[in-house]
């Protein structure tokens, strides 16, 4: 385990602003589909193969993994697309300003929209779309098989949605909270200006803050083989 990170230690300089655009990847049958801001798709890996570069929106920032194929945020059109796993794009739905981040929780599509302090709850179809607010600049979201988790990344604070949108909880952490992950009874909340991820427990506690590389931007829960791991993906040294 790092260690404890004390909130007076002096930072390292951030090379990073919370508007900036970062891809991102999941995996789904074995393969590796990852986001690719700059030409508007989602590329398919397989190993080291292109399997299929397949056209989303603008700024495709997010990519979640549902029943019926992938969903993808774009964050400089305001959209989300629903591909078949065959990446054919089978329909876009307008969502709020700036969508940044994607949650499925077995029913329902969930949007951070970064630009209205929002979250948007879409039914897996897309007809239908309800909107709640949150905290300032919703950046990451995690289903925690319960709940949602929102980390408002300039509001400090992770928000705690019941599955009908209701707040079950606003909590604060520390500066730029950008990426979550879930790790059985915890959710691990990576904090991009202060070179730290944060563990909470699912009541919101912090049990504890600890130092990892420069402006770290993902965080990822492993169990390969029962042996539980936090992985931190840290933009400006290039480590995790």
């Amino acid at each position: 385990m790092p260690a404890p990170a004390p909130r007076d230690v002096p930072l390292p300089a951030v090379q990073f602003q919370p508007e900036d655009l970062l891809p991102s990847v999941t995996i789904a049958g074995g393969d590796l589909w990852v986001t690719n801001i700059q030409e508007g798709t989602l590329d398919q890996l397989s190993g080291a193969e292109m399997e299929g570069a397949y056209e989303t929106g603008a700024g495709p920032v997010a990519v979640v993994k549902a029943d019926d194929g992938m969903w993808v945020a774009n964050a400089l059109d305001g959209t989300v697309a629903r591909l078949d796993f065959e990446g054919v794009r089978v329909a876009t739905h307008q969502t709020g300003g700036e969508p940044r981040a994607l949650a499925f929780d077995g029913q329902s599509i969930w949007v951070a929209n970064a630009a209205d302090d929002s979250v948007t709850k879409l039914s897996k179809d897309g007809a239908t779309a309800q909107t709640f607010k949150v905290g300032d600049r919703p950046s990451a979201l995690a289903f925690d098989g319960e709940f949602i988790w929102v980390a408002n990344t300039l509001g400090n604070s992770v928000t705690k949605l019941r599955r009908d949108g209701s707040e079950a909880g606003t909590f604060p952490v520390g500066r730029w909270p950008v990426a979550l992950t879930v790790e059985r009874d915890h959710i691990w909340v990576a904090l991009a200006g202060e070179a730290s991820v944060t563990k909470l427990d699912r009541d919101g506690k912090e049990l504890g803050t600890f130092r990892v590389g420069d402006t770290p931007v993902a965080v990822l829960f492993s169990d390969f083989q029962g042996e539980g791991h936090i992985w931190v993906a840290n933009l400006a040294d290039d480590t995790v």
